[in-house]
């Protein structure tokens, strides 16, 4: 049990997104700090951020900070997708499926 846990996570659901990644395969970096971005919950392949947002992504200063981030990272050629608690439990499967279509390419424009 002991093995599953690598004390880089801010929060218990960021755990259980890293579980549920390496369950299907999926390489992740985690709290990785960016150059005109900040720290980052996930880097997947050098180019794809994932997010992991708690309760306090819901305060209005924090979603003027995330819509920021965001904008920084797609300047910085960046994807950026970002999930909350109900997404990762109980909806993995999309989120897996939405991070799949962006590391393979198959983005719909």
């Amino acid at each position: 049990m002991l093995d599953l846990v690598d004390g880089t996570a801010d929060s218990a659901i960021e755990v259980v997104a890293r579980l549920l990644f390496r369950a299907a395969g999926i390489y992740t970096q985690t709290q990785v700090d960016l150059p005109g971005i900040g720290c980052v919950d996930f880097l997947l392949e050098g180019f794809l951020i994932i997010e992991i947002d708690g309760a306090t992504h819901l305060e209005p200063r924090q979603v003027k900070k995330d819509r920021s981030r965001n904008n920084a990272s797609t300047l910085r050629g960046y994807a950026v997708l970002r999930y909350g608690y109900a997404d990762v439990v109980h909806n993995p499967q999309k989120v897996l499926a939405e991070v799949w279509q962006v590391l393979r390419g198959r983005v719909i424009r």
